[in-house]
């Protein structure tokens, strides 16, 4: 996965405007997850680095030299 692809502030920006132009109910972010689990195969995140989890919770597997960080899902109703 190419670095300069990860760290693309503006095509970041991007992809959050697209998200929050189509919201969805707490827990019932289907759509969502499907456009972050397309966002990061674009990329370079591969199948296999990807796990769903309850009905719309993602994890992602990166290997890097950074120490692991844990992200955790903040609720935000519009």
């Amino acid at each position: 996965m190419a670095e300069s692809k990860l760290f693309d502030l503006e095509r970041l920006i991007k992809f959050r405007r697209h998200l929050h132009t189509y919201p969805e109910l707490a827990y019932e972010e289907v759509e969502t997850s499907k456009n972050i689990i397309e966002y990061l195969k674009t990329l370079g995140i591969e199948d296999s680095q990807i796990r769903r989890v309850a009905k719309t919770g993602i994890i992602v597997d990166i290997k890097g030299k950074a120490p692991p960080v844990f992200i955790l899902p903040h609720k935000c109703e519009p």
